[in-house]
């Protein structure tokens, strides 16, 4: 996250990620969506105000169009290395 977020802005995204309202938490890993969301984001503020609606709104949908939905395992490792 602080690779695409510099400094005050990776405080302000932390503090969004620590706020999210998931409706559907139980049924998926948190940190996974917390993953999509800035995965999502890309880096853009804008794009992760969207990346949140979405991820509170329709938490399955932000985990499809992160990458983060099936393969998810092999999407974390191509984004952040192999573990």
């Amino acid at each position: 996250m602080r690779r695409d977020f510099a400094g005050d802005a990776a405080d302000d995204v932390l503090a969004r990620l620590a706020g999210l309202r998931l409706v559907q938490a139980e049924k998926q890993s948190t940190e996974r969506i917390l993953a999509a969301v800035v995965f999502l984001a890309a880096g853009d503020l804008d794009r992760l105000a969207y990346a949140v609606w979405v991820a509170e709104t329709h938490g399955r949908d932000v985990l499809v169009a992160s990458g983060l939905g099936s393969s998810w395992l092999a999407r974390l490792d191509e984004e952040l290395g192999a573990s």
